[in-house]
């Protein structure tokens, strides 16, 4: 699947900082503003947007982790590149 990155620099690195917190990866400090964000700006891509769930917050997280899982390659290469880590 071919993701768009509508993404300004400022929201790949909060995106590519989300998926690599504790926030993200268990439950840890769990901050429910935090997946809103991320929902947010993964609906920005056209791709991502169908994979969108209208439902309870507690069911956005899992929306989330599938938009997210899908479009981090490239949202870690953007990061990368634009940091000097490639």
């Amino acid at each position: 699947m071919e993701i768009d990155t509508p993404w300004t620099p400022d929201e790949i690195k909060f995106l590519y900082n989300f998926k690599n917190s504790p926030n993200y990866n268990g439950w840890t400090n769990y901050n429910q503003g935090q997946w809103l964000e991320a929902e947010r700006l993964l609906t920005y891509s056209e791709t991502l947007r169908k994979m969108k769930c209208n439902c309870e917050v507690s069911q956005v997280m899992s929306s989330v982790k599938s938009m997210m899982e899908a479009a981090y390659p490239k949202i870690e290469e953007i990061y990368k590149l634009e940091n000097g880590l490639l």
